[in-house]
């Protein structure tokens, strides 16, 4: 999934996600993470709220954003 740069290290220390092995190595957009699957209920609101961002990003909905609130 594609975020807001500026926001994939917020995702990461969610626990959910982490950056895409080929945006690391500078393939891909620096803005592409690998989210995991969800394993509790708590979770599925995060990844939803994950979804509900990259949705925005991806549509031009966003400005600059630089802090994750889901």
């Amino acid at each position: 999934m594609m975020l807001p740069e500026g926001t994939v290290p917020q995702t990461a220390e969610l626990d959910r996600a982490e950056p895409h092995p080929m945006a690391a190595a500078g393939i891909i957009p620096s803005t592409a993470v690998m989210v995991y699957a969800p394993r509790e209920n708590a979770e599925i609101d995060i990844i939803l709220g994950l979804l509900r961002l990259s949705h925005e990003f991806a549509c031009g909905k966003l400005g600059l954003v630089d802090n994750v609130v889901l």
